[in-house]
């Protein structure tokens, strides 16, 4: 026996049959989020695959646990861990497949001005500068597979995968996942910092907001879900345009919006 999902791809609609077992009380077991590590041929990688790999459970093994205990899925998807030839980790629409690409988290590890003290302060750096780009990928990987309402607003996808990213780490209510926010926003204001020093302009991105505006936008979400918690990026927000005061607004639209569209998908009372 099966069950049917229903979603519209280039406003036609398309029946898609996902085979799956029932329980004996006749609900669907959706299918699954899957993670695969690929071993690198360049030698600079070897640490980090054998880093992510090792602590898989609590990288992105943690993660890929709570998506599929959480989310139904019409079609299973796999996440590949993977040389990709440059810094390129996308989400494959028609092979329903993450790359991660080793490209783009080596970058993320050592944008640091020194380097790790010791092996733990690597690992530290690895998960850090790691799961923002795993959560963006889910992103876009969702949007897909549960034919998300995303065209809907003014967005562009890729805002809406940084959107999703924060706000999954911040509904997992845990210090690891909201201080790896952080981290992860240092690394796009660094590039535009990085740029200015040496005299540049900066890049326009044919998807991507400017570096500048993902910086803000992923610490406002965090500071506005806390202001109080989180109160040490109020200086910094003040640095942008947009400024801080908004950003209590901006979380709760945001939040509710993602709830909203989200929880239909989801196997219990996640998103209230």
């Amino acid at each position: 026996m099966s069950c049917s999902f229903i979603f519209q791809k280039n406003t036609k609609l398309t029946l898609l049959a996902a085979t799956c077992w029932l329980f004996a009380n006749g609900n669907c077991l959706s299918q699954e989020f899957a993670v695969k590590y690929e071993r690198p041929s360049a030698s600079s990688h070897l640490k980090l695959f054998k880093t992510l790999k090792r602590h898989d459970a609590v990288f992105y093994g943690d993660a890929v646990k709570f998506l599929n205990t959480l989310y139904r899925l019409p079609q299973s998807v796999k996440i590949i861990v993977t040389e990709c030839g440059s810094k390129n980790s996308r989400y494959n629409f028609e092979e329903m497949t993450i790359y991660i690409c080793y490209e783009t988290l080596q970058e993320k590890v050592n944008d640091y001005s020194k380097s790790p003290k010791n092996n733990s302060e690597y690992e530290r750096r690895v998960f850090k500068n790691s799961v923002f780009t795993f959560w963006h990928e889910i992103g876009h990987a969702l949007m897909h597979q549960l034919n998300l309402p995303v065209k809907t607003v003014s967005l562009n996808e890729e805002d809406l995968a940084d959107e999703f990213a924060v706000l999954s780490m911040i509904w997992r209510e845990d210090d690891k996942w909201t201080n790896s926010i952080v981290t992860s926003s240092l690394h796009y204001k660094n590039k535009v910092l990085k740029r200015k020093n040496k005299g540049l302009s900066l890049p326009i991105y044919e998807y991507h907001s400017p570096d500048i505006d993902r910086y803000y936008k992923m610490n406002c979400l965090l500071y506005g879900m806390k202001p109080v918690s989180f109160a040490r990026l109020k200086k910094t927000l003040n640095e942008q345009p947009k400024g801080a005061a908004n950003c209590k607004s901006y979380y709760q639209v945001r939040n509710k919006y993602w709830s909203r569209i989200l929880k239909p998908f989801a196997k219990y009372e996640y998103f209230d």
